[in-house]
């Protein structure tokens, strides 16, 4: 499934599940871009049956997922960590850091 555009799933969609990704260099760079590309090709392999939203904005890369179960597929593919549960925005929020990686 292609993802949705951000703006259009947060309005759809009541707290999904935020994944952001540090990728440690400019999503602008030439390998900032190579990683955002990397990071697409992985989400789509994972043939997602749920909605989900891509956003790469400085250094970060959003991922938002309307699945519990997909968003915890791309933790742990990721090496995420949970760092909330239960806000008010979102279900949970996981943080990948490709600085530290």
């Amino acid at each position: 499934m292609p993802p949705r555009a951000w703006a259009e799933f947060l309005d759809v969609y009541y707290r999904p599940h935020l994944l952001v990704v540090n990728l440690d260099t400019s999503t602008d760079s030439a390998s900032g871009r190579k990683l955002v590309d990397l990071l697409r090709e992985l989400i789509e392999s994972l043939r997602l049956k749920a909605d989900y939203a891509l956003l790469a904005e400085e250094q970060e890369v959003k991922i938002a997922f309307e699945s519990d179960l997909e968003a915890e597929v791309a933790r742990g593919l990721l090496g995420a960590r949970i760092f909330e549960r239960g806000g008010d925005e979102w279900a949970s929020k996981s943080i990948c850091d490709f600085a530290s990686s």
